[in-house]
């Protein structure tokens, strides 16, 4: 496997994690802002014998600014699968073209014949290094787009209820566009070719 082939699969792998990191950190937001509204709802409901007015009213207001933080911090964290996109799609870009060259050039080893047996087995071809992230850039753009439309929806709303964003939490868990065993196939691969280049590279 070449270096280039190398670097794109660390960035992939890096990606798949970043993305991970997002997907909860959005996850969280979104349980955070439901547990709110369910506060809030409480607390409109209190009657004044539990709850005096001007205290009820200093709360609601507390619960309605911390409800606007969270939506602003659930944006921004939101953007960061639009960036994550990005760079999965040049990633896929630059995995094509090195697959492309290398099956034109292909690469031969100076290792001794035991350390290229060993390389071979674990060794990822570049054309598979293509295959897996193009398989997991094409999945991300539409998971991707469907978080866009479920975001707005939340957007869109007049008036947020604690049983609206519990839905679009489901939803948004889902993450129903992904298929984890490409991401999983990939990671166990390159961590196996790590472990044996690792190996005979000790042994060099």
């Amino acid at each position: 496997m070449s270096k280039l082939s190398d670097i794109h699969l660390a960035k992939a792998d890096s990606l798949c994690h970043d993305w991970l990191t997002a997907q909860n950190s959005t996850i969280a937001l979104l349980s955070s802002i439901a547990n709110i509204l369910q506060q809030r709802s409480a607390t409109v409901q209190s009657s004044s014998s539990l709850i005096p007015e001007d205290t009820k009213s200093a709360l609601l207001y507390k619960q309605t600014v911390m409800i606007e933080e969270s939506l602003a911090n659930f944006k921004s964290t939101c953007a960061r699968f639009r960036t994550i996109v990005k760079q999965m799609a040049a990633l896929e870009n630059e995995a094509a073209k090195n697959a492309t060259y290398n099956l034109q050039e292909p690469e031969i080893s100076n290792r001794p014949n035991t350390s290229a047996a060993l390389i071979a087995v674990a060794t990822i071809s570049e054309y598979q290094v293509s295959i897996f992230i193009s398989q997991i850039y094409s999945m991300y753009d539409q998971e991707c787009k469907y978080k866009t439309t479920l975001s707005n929806q939340l957007y869109q709303q007049p008036r947020l209820d604690v049983n609206t964003v519990n839905d679009l939490l489901s939803l948004w868990s889902s993450q129903s566009k992904l298929d984890f065993s490409v991401e999983r196939d990939m990671a166990e691969r390159y961590a196996l070719y790590k472990k044996v280049k690792k190996v005979v590279e000790a042994k060099d």
